[in-house]
């Protein structure tokens, strides 16, 4: 007899699977997520799935670039998820799909995940992000060291206890290459009697994405 075995990742080095497995892990309905960087919506939809936030969930995304919000909401509203467009920290924008409650539902902020801390409900389970430049965009605008170090700690300090910060790092660019040096010291250096931290990464590709993950225990 054939069991037929379900993933997420297409072959072993699809870092971006592995970063979906391990927010599956985790995340329950009901539960906070965040995404980092927005981008094209696949990682929203992905916790917004995760979390059922079309009942009781509720997912948080970042992006500096308005495009990318709209992509990710029409991704989602066509999954039948309600979704919420916050531009400038105050004005709120309904996408067509429903009304979102505060406290469910996927809301989408027009900044820089730096921000991550003004804009928390509550202590997230999960915290995702797949730094770089938007996929089919100018590779002018992308994540930088400054703003995704800020983020990341910003995470860390807010994730609840057995929560995960999960970051895809792509170092082949030149400022993805200095991103992921100061991210691989963050993550090091985590205290081991709270964090248990790894590192998943293509040993025959170089410059390939990885993913930095952190798991707090307490």
């Amino acid at each position: 007899m054939t069991i037929e075995k379900k993933t997420d990742c297409a072959h072993m080095a699809n870092i971006t699977g592995w970063s979906h497995r391990l927010c599956a892990e985790v995340l329950n309905p009901g539960d906070l997520a965040i995404d980092l960087t927005a981008g094209n919506g696949n990682d929203t939809l992905h916790l917004a799935q995760c979390t059922a936030a079309q009942a009781s969930g509720c997912v948080i995304g970042f992006d500096i670039q308005r495009c990318a919000l709209n992509a990710s909401a029409a991704l989602l509203t066509a999954h039948d998820f309600p979704v919420c467009i916050h531009t400038e920290a105050t004005a709120t924008d309904v996408h067509p799909s429903s009304q979102v409650r505060p406290d469910t539902g996927v809301h989408l902020f027009h900044c820089g995940h730096q921000y991550l801390e003004h804009h928390l409900p509550r202590a997230p389970k999960d915290i995702i992000g797949n730094l770089g430049y938007l996929p089919g965009a100018s590779h002018t605008i992308t994540t930088n060291v400054l703003t995704s170090i800020r983020a990341a700690e910003q995470g860390l300090a807010a994730l609840l206890p057995q929560g995960r910060l999960l970051l895809v790092v792509y170092p082949g660019h030149p400022a993805g290459y200095d991103e992921a040096h100061a991210l691989i010291q963050l993550f090091a250096e985590l205290p081991k009697q709270r964090w248990d931290s790894i590192n998943i990464s293509c040993t025959n590709a170089a410059k390939a994405p990885f993913l930095l993950g952190a798991e707090r225990r307490r």
